[in-house]
């Protein structure tokens, strides 16, 4: 979860007053190194929702030389990069999967190396299946329907299973089995489940206020500086990351 919300800030880089290409390779290196960890982490969730943010800051590389070269029209300069972007994406995590096997080859008790590709192909192949997903999200549901505007109580997704679905006096009991039960696995679900459709309604505005007008003031608002833009993207990029992964994992659940 680190990693995916946290990367889109590499883009700030690209604004430091030093040449472009010293700037795009500290980038590149930061990219890197978060894929790396990332791929490592062998977390679905974050496989999936990473490459918004690889296309936004490919995006950014390009186009943003566009604008130093002296282009005015954001939205041109992104529609003459897309085939670069298309094609720069792919190969940054080819990258980051031949770092980790030229490392494993270094260390014969690498965990990689026992691993090999194989296991990261049947881990990507394991994102179709969402049985393992749907039946908390339905839990969730399920608790919230209980209290549908303010929900059963903040973050209350694991008590509530317990009272609703393992003790015989609750509304569920024995309708689903999770041995596992800490949250619901989706963001949506899991804020439902504690604050209902206010929270829901409450924590989406919050998202798109922060997503929509970013992007559109990144791509329409002449006056800007490069500096700003790269801000405001960065906070986009962070919004749209967070909506993408929060229909796999429960962002909130790791009590302070």
């Amino acid at each position: 979860e680190y990693l995916t919300l946290a990367v889109p800030f590499v883009l700030v880089l690209l604004a430091l007053r030093i040449p472009y290409l010293p700037r795009v390779a500290a980038v590149l290196v930061v990219l890197l190194l978060g894929e790396w960890a990332l791929i490592l982490t062998f977390q679905r969730g974050g496989w999936v929702s990473y490459p918004v943010t690889l296309c936004a800051v490919w995006g950014a590389i390009y186009v943003g030389r566009r604008l130093e070269l002296g282009e005015r029209d954001v939205l041109k300069a992104l529609r003459s990069s897309m085939i670069k972007v298309a094609i720069s994406l792919p190969l940054t995590v080819a990258l980051s999967f031949l770092v980790i096997m030229a490392l494993s080859k270094m260390d014969a008790d690498a965990p990689t190396r026992s691993a090999g590709l194989g296991a990261y192909v049947e881990r990507f192949q394991d994102i179709q299946k969402t049985s393992d997903r749907t039946e908390f999200m339905y839990a969730g549901w399920l608790i919230g329907s209980l209290h549908p505007f303010l929900g059963a109580g903040s973050e209350s997704f694991c008590s509530a299973f317990e009272r609703e679905f393992m003790s015989p006096q609750g509304h569920f009991f024995g309708q689903i089995d999770l041995p596992l039960h800490g949250s619901a696995h989706n963001v949506y679900f899991q804020t439902f489940a504690g604050k209902g459709v206010a929270g829901v309604a409450i924590l989406l505005v919050i998202l798109v206020q922060l997503m929509l007008p970013s992007a559109r003031a990144v791509l329409t608002d002449g006056d800007r500086s490069f500096a700003d833009r790269l801000v405001l993207l960065c906070g986009a990029c962070f919004a749209a990351a967070f909506l993408v992964y929060g229909m796999v994992q429960e962002i909130f659940y790791v009590q302070v």
